[in-house]
């Protein structure tokens, strides 16, 4: 779905691997010892097989609350979630780095030897804001507010301005806008009764 829906999607992986992720992955389900040692992690029952852009993109739970607690709506809320996604990505980045040297003294214990990205976590993850695939797998992933982000973040960065519902239509294949006949979509809010193919 990632590599035929979105253009930032990354070609070497339109295959594969397919890591397992949690959707509930997040301090609060993770243990440690007093000194910070890892002991566990708890609540592996939202795990599945995603496609490695979910592993790239910037983490929701920056804010500590699900994106469907995020009361303030995305604006406010990605206005107190940049600053944190910038102290994250440092920290990040210097466990990477920290990883990098142990690795050229040839100690193998901070080598993950998977090889599921070519470039930096912490690179990926920046980029995820930059190019709108954290929103589009987002949206992928919580369903509860796919519109609002397609419509606020998706929709307008790969097809331009919204004008209006058959504008899009009008971008499908002859085949595809067959289909729709009869379909109701959302107006250009998001909300149901925007108009009737037909």
């Amino acid at each position: 779905m990632t590599a035929k829906s979105h253009p930032a999607s990354q070609p070497p992986y339109n295959d594969g691997p397919f890591p397992l992720f949690s959707d509930d992955l997040r301090p609060s389900n993770i243990i440690v010892y007093s000194d910070l040692h890892l002991q566990s992690v708890i609540d592996w029952e939202f795990c599945y097989a995603a496609p490695v852009e979910f592993t790239c993109c910037s983490p929701w739970w920056l804010l500590l609350a699900h994106p469907d607690d995020w009361e303030d709506g995305f604006d406010d809320s990605l206005s107190h979630y940049m600053p944190r996604q910038v102290i994250f990505l440092s920290v990040l980045r210097g466990c990477e780095d920290e990883a990098a040297a142990a690795a050229q003294q040839g100690d193998d214990s901070h080598s993950h030897g998977h090889g599921v990205v070519s470039l930096p976590l912490s690179e990926l993850m920046e980029r995820s804001m930059q190019d709108g695939t954290f929103w589009f797998c987002l949206a992928a992933r919580c369903s509860f507010a796919f519109d609002d982000i397609y419509y606020k973040f998706t929709d307008k960065r790969y097809y331009g301005e919204f004008t209006s519902i058959e504008d899009r239509i009008a971008l499908l294949s002859v085949d595809e806008q067959t289909e729709l006949t009869g379909r109701v979509f959302p107006d250009e809010d998001g909300a149901s009764g925007g108009g009737e193919v037909g």
